[in-house]
Order: structure tokens, then sequence, then C-alpha cells
């Protein structure tokens, strides 16, 4: 029982700590020895700097083209091992994919071009600089691949992976809440890191679960993660999570940090918030829950391991589920 429940399944538990090892056996060492190549070929002088060196890590195509690729496939794999299910079973449905990835990208689009432009009309913010000649420097296309590379990982990790993985617990608020939380202290490393801050991505983790509900694919969560990155950092120059990245136009805060989130950037402040609650009420009024994808309520139990007397209590269930409906 304390490795698998009542039903004979893998409890969610050990899934979501397996997964979070294994990223971070992957991603450490990776670092470190990239830490260790930067400072033998002279890149970086000054091992102290830790914060700077790792973001100068982070920055590089290289180093993100080699460890992203190596997380998203490890966390795959750990899923088939565990639970021997298709892909599709976290979301990943191929027909109409690109269709969903597009909408969810518009929809971070959206959000975010509307806090920038609450930002700037309540003179929280002012524009510095636009020049569209950065969109031919290869630092604005980087941070492009790396808002790929980041929004493929954290959805998958964290709505695909583990969301389905705890409908073990049959609470569709643990399913909810738990991947949530853990998106947003994934998060709690990264400079000028609040409380407040720390929250507010809590909230847009929820958004990004609720996506995922109602669309029933990873594809519309995804598209919102890369384009609510990349139009922050790169387009209009603003601090995503604390990181600042080369942009086509440069805003610049003068509002009070509780607002516009500071050095964090707009997740640290209220504006985030506000953007997060707007975002869920349109999911919930605005989209049409799917019932053919994956649903929070669907493919139970979900790994192979369930017992007999189990399968039969479930199938039971279900059967006077379906008679009491049909009376």
């Amino acid at each position: 029982m304390f490795i698998k429940n009542k039903y004979g399944e893998l409890r969610s538990g050990w899934m979501l700590a397996m997964s979070l090892l294994l990223v971070y056996l992957i991603q450490i060492p990776i670092s470190i020895i990239a830490f260790i190549v930067l400072i033998q070929t002279g890149e970086i002088t000054d091992p102290d700097a830790l914060s700077d060196a790792l973001m100068h890590i982070m920055a590089s195509p290289i180093y993100n083209s080699i460890v992203y690729p190596l997380m998203i496939c490890s966390i795959l794999l750990l899923f088939w091992l565990n639970y021997k299910r298709p892909f599709r079973q976290i979301g990943f449905y191929p027909d109409g994919w690109i269709k969903q990835l597009l909408l969810g990208g518009l929809f971070g689009i959206v959000l975010v071009t509307l806090i920038t432009v609450i930002l700037l009309v309540s003179g929280a913010g002012r524009i510095d600089s636009v020049d569209f000649s950065g969109l031919t420097n290869g630092l604005f296309w980087a941070g492009f691949l790396l808002f790929l590379y980041i929004g493929f990982f954290e959805e998958i990790l964290t709505r695909g992976v583990m969301m389905t993985a705890l409908k073990t617990t049959r609470d569709k608020w643990v399913i909810i809440l738990v991947p949530s939380a853990i998106f947003g202290l994934m998060h709690i490393f990264n400079d000028n890191v609040t409380v407040f801050s720390l929250i507010n991505l809590m909230l847009i983790g929820v958004l990004l679960s609720y996506l995922f509900i109602k669309t029933g694919r990873l594809w519309a969560p995804i598209g919102m993660h890369i384009t609510w990155n990349f139009f922050m950092g790169n387009v209009f120059g603003i601090p995503v999570s604390g990181m600042s990245f080369f942009s086509i136009i440069s805003i610049q805060f003068t509002g009070p940090s509780w607002l516009t989130g500071s050095a964090f950037g707009l997740e640290g402040g209220l504006l985030c918030t506000i953007a997060a609650i707007l975002g869920l009420l349109f999911t919930h009024y605005c989209i049409k829950q799917t019932d053919c994808f994956w649903r929070i309520d669907s493919d139970m139990p979900l790994t192979r391991g369930l017992t007999v007397a189990g399968a039969q209590s479930v199938t039971d269930a279900s059967a006077e589920s379906n008679t009491s409906a049909d009376e």
C-alpha cells in the first residue's frame, strides 16, 4: 500500500518525485560541466558571479538544445515505463494540433499585450526604445528557441505527466492545484523572486491546467506558455521570472513594484494576477469543454496494475452509474 494504492496503481506521489528527480539529475550535472568548460575557455572570467554565469549558460542555444530535449524524452520515457500507455494519455492527440497550438499562442499574446497596454496607459511603465532591426539579431531567436523548449518541457512535466498521474487520487482539486504549486515553486531560486510572484506563477499554473482540461489536449497550454514568455521577454523587453532578454522593444517600469513586479517582471505584480483571473474567466465561459480527449475524470484506472477485485469494483460502479442514469 506504500507503493501502490488500493486499486493496485502506482501512487502518484512516487511518479511526481521521480519526474522531478530525473529532471535535476539531468540538468545539474550538465550545467556543472558547461560551467567548467566556459571557465576553461575564458568565456566566464569570474567564477564567483554564479548568477551571471548561470544566465550565460542558460542563454546558450547549444546547452538548451541538449538539456531540454533530453529532459523531455526522459520524462516521456519514465511515463511510458510506469504506465505503459500511449502519449495521447497525457494530452498529445495528433489531430488538430496545429490549430490548438496557434490558438493557445494567440491567447498568450493577447494576455501579455493586454497587461502591457494597461502598464503603459496607467503610467506604470514607459517605452524607452523600439528597434525592429533586432529581428535579425541571433539573441532574439535564441530567446525564442529557449522559450520554445521551456513551453514544451514545463507543460509536459506539470500538466501532461503530473496531472495525468494524479488522476489516481480521484480528486480534481489535487489534480489541478498540486502541479500548479510545483510549477510555481520551480521558480523559487530565480533572481528577485517574492512570495507574491510565486503565488502569481501558481495562479498562471492553474490557468494553464484549466486550459488543458477544457481543450483536452496539451497543445493550447504549450502555445500559450511559449508566447507568454516570448512576448514578455523578447518582444516587450520585460523580465521573465527574474530573467532579462534581448528585445525589439524596451519598456521600463515607473510604477510601484506591487503593481509591476519590478525586477522579477510582470509575474511579480498585481497586473499578472488580473491577467490570470481574466484568462480563467475567458477559459471558463468562452472555451467549449471537449468530451473526446483528455478529461480530468476519465481513463480510470490509469495503470495496468489493477487487481481483479479492484477492476470488478470499478466495473460494477460504472454499471451502477449507467443504470442510474437510464432510470
